[in-house]
């Protein structure tokens, strides 16, 4: 009679197999929303604030000059600081829109990842499953044979 607790056993693997992929994909669906939130953030508010706070310290930068008496003149030092000013400042952007990029990236790929992993728990639950359903089948055909030769029910 150890058919039927393979059949119910294979049939459990199946239907948890199937939860757990269910799970992850909605696991999977969660971290491609935030993907999303995340970029939305940081195009919406968080790059235009960097903009603008760098925009006030080069601001803040060109007063300090301006108080100072110095000649802001191209090719002369404070000239040539304001441009490495400007330098910074395109490279903090840059660099906030590939750490963004990155994490965006991130989360999109850790998504990809949870949809497989629960394509694998699906497949194993299958193949559980399978594995259980010809178990009793061996049995079914072990416990009719021996009926067959003994000339009974053998269980």
């Amino acid at each position: 009679m150890s058919f039927i607790g393979d059949i119910l056993g294979g049939y459990g693997a199946s239907r948890l197999g199937r939860y757990n992929q269910s799970v992850a994909n909605e696991q999977a669906k969660i971290d491609a929303k935030k993907a999303e939130v995340r970029k939305k953030i940081y195009q919406n508010i968080e790059r235009p604030k960097l903009i603008k706070d760098l925009d006030t310290a080069y601001a803040d930068f060109k007063v300090s000059v301006f108080k100072s008496g110095v000649e802001f003149r191209p090719g002369e030092t404070s000239g040539i600081v304001a441009l490495r000013n400007k330098q910074n400042i395109i490279n903090e952007i840059a660099m906030a829109d590939y750490n963004n990029t990155v994490a965006v990236n991130d989360l999109k790929n850790q998504s990809i990842l949870l949809m497989a992993r629960g394509e694998g728990e699906r497949f194993k639950g299958d193949m559980t499953k399978t594995a259980s359903y010809a178990k009793a089948a061996g049995s079914l055909l072990t416990m009719g044979y021996n009926s067959n030769k003994y000339g009974r029910l053998v269980l």
